[in-house]
């Protein structure tokens, strides 16, 4: 039996902050009996939720679940946790974040208690705890009871630019992450790929982007990221929005640089010093194109530098960390190709019970490459069973050759139908002007003449 631990706590000011996981995990599950750790809060009526996001059909069908009918499932069992935020929020001064970040980062005897309690009464032997979060006092008690814990969340690669991928994490995530220990393991082979065949296969529409590159606009990009993230909150190494600014400052050495703010779309305050420099790229992808180099605390317009060949330093913990120090460019493909292709997750295998258990039984990396790039064939309509018999490295290599000749093609011919579209237009609209309607007696009386001298000869 899976189980996933959904915190009902309200850290940044909402109930059932994990709702949309909930939901989704409805969905993907809806084949299991599964155990639900978690609040009584997530299985009120959708009707219950009606002003939140994410029971918006949009975001439910970008984010790939349906809206339940039943929240309340009886094939699923719950363990219902106790609602002790009030007490934590005491003890914390009253401050919500600093609630957040302990829950994240530290283990509380009493807390894990109850966990034990709840795993322990499980209705059936557990093959693994799903959280989108890390939890040490979770971690603690289910590495006692020998229980894996399997952490998941929304990937950096995300469409429509990228691909959309997941975590799944072993060890953490946002901070604290498997993803640099595994690669270090990794004595395969790796696939022989070249820098653009990565930036073609998990970018969309990449020939075009890159036809339109041009030089750096400015010589530092900061990344800004939303206030109450975890990312933030647990994971900044000390450094904030407002602390990353004075650091592009100092680096500025006195304007002698320019410098360029991305703000996030989801923050909740406007930056207001003239001294900087306000983006306004159309995504992520052309700003990190337009920056010479790129400051973060941990956001993944990070990684995104890497892709398109541009520095990048991150100050706090993230799972790509491993890409930014120096090294030979080399190297550098390899641990991307790894990063890319072993590490991320195609999102729609992300929460699958399938692919969860194949990566529980300890698969090879190889293996996992493999899975996850059938996954990516299979989405384009592509056999992903072709050259079967080859031998690991060399079929990735081929799948992702294939794969990217099929989207160049994909793109071509949606540039062609688009261009041919556009004539279209402009012939409907010509003819339908007026200069054609006012002259269609003197085109009559041209085609009578061409048709008598015609007959007279």
């Amino acid at each position: 039996m899976l189980a996933a631990f959904l915190p009902p706590y309200p850290f940044r000011g909402t109930a059932a902050p994990y709702l949309w996981w909930y939901y989704r995990l409805l969905t993907l599950w809806s084949d299991e009996s599964a155990y639900f750790i978690t609040g009584r809060e997530y299985t009120q009526p959708v009707a219950h939720w009606q002003d939140r996001w994410e029971c918006l059909p949009g975001w439910a069908t970008r984010l790939d679940y349906r809206l339940p009918d039943e929240p309340h499932p009886a094939q699923h069992r719950f363990g219902w946790l106790d609602d002790r935020f009030g007490h934590w929020l005491a003890s914390a001064g009253g401050n919500p974040l600093a609630v957040f970040r302990r829950f994240l980062t530290e283990r509380d005897a009493v807390y894990e208690d109850e966990l034990r309690s709840l795993l322990k009464a499980a209705p059936a032997a557990l093959e693994a705890v799903i959280t989108p979060c890390n939890v040490p006092s979770l971690e603690a008690v289910c590495a006692e009871l020998a229980i894996p814990v399997i952490h998941v969340e929304l990937g950096p690669m995300r469409a429509p630019v990228y691909r959309d991928t997941g975590y799944v994490d072993f060890r953490g995530v946002n901070g604290n992450t498997e993803c640099a220990s595994r690669y270090a393991a990794w004595h395969g082979r790796r696939p022989p790929f070249e820098w653009n065949d990565l930036l073609h296969f998990f970018g969309n529409g990449m020939a075009a982007r890159l036809r339109k590159a041009k030089d750096p606009e400015w010589d530092i990009g900061i990344v800004l990221q939303v206030e109450d993230d975890s990312n933030l909150v647990a994971f900044g190494n000390g450094m904030d929005n407002l602390g990353l600014l004075l650091a592009a400052r100092l680096q500025a050495q006195g304007g002698r640089l320019d410098v360029c703010v991305r703000p996030h779309p989801g923050s909740v305050f406007a930056l207001r010093d003239p001294t900087f420099r306000l983006d306004d790229s159309p995504d992520s992808f052309t700003f990190v194109q337009r920056s010479a180099r790129v400051l973060t605390t941990n956001s993944s317009v990070g990684l995104e530098a890497v892709l398109v060949g541009r520095p990048a330093e991150a100050f706090g913990d993230c799972s790509f960390d491993f890409l930014l120090s120096r090294m030979e460019r080399s190297e550098q493909l390899d641990r991307l190709a790894f990063y890319l292709l072993g590490y991320l997750v195609p999102f729609a295998l992300q929460l699958e019970p399938q692919y969860l258990r194949f990566r529980l039984g300890a698969p090879s990396e190889e293996s996992i490459i493999i899975r996850h790039l059938e996954e990516y064939m299979r989405q384009q309509d592509l056999d992903h069973k072709i050259f079967s018999e080859l031998s690991p490295e060399t079929r990735a290599a081929v799948l992702v050759f294939v794969a990217n000749h099929a989207k160049l093609a994909d793109e071509r011919v949606a540039s062609l139908e688009k261009t041919l579209k556009e004539r279209d237009e402009r012939i409907d609209g010509f003819i339908n002007s007026m200069s054609w309607k006012v002259t269609a007696p003197l085109r009559w009386v041209h085609r009578r003449i061409l048709l008598r001298h015609s007959a007279s000869r």
